[in-house]
């Protein structure tokens, strides 16, 4: 997991400066979006190695 300060410099590099609470919700939001896409690779996954078998 990224560190808030991690998140923090590379989100703050821009003309938009945001919040340490922000930048936590961007942080959260991203690793959510994360889980969702590694789901979603093994499902199709699984999915193809099924159509594989048949």
């Amino acid at each position: 997991m990224l560190t808030i300060e991690l998140c923090s410099k590379i989100l703050n590099q821009g003309k938009r400066a945001y919040t340490n609470e922000e930048v936590k919700q961007i942080r959260e939001y991203l690793y959510l979006l994360a889980s969702l896409q590694v789901e979603a690779d093994k499902l199709q996954e699984t999915e193809q190695i099924k159509e594989e078998e048949r």
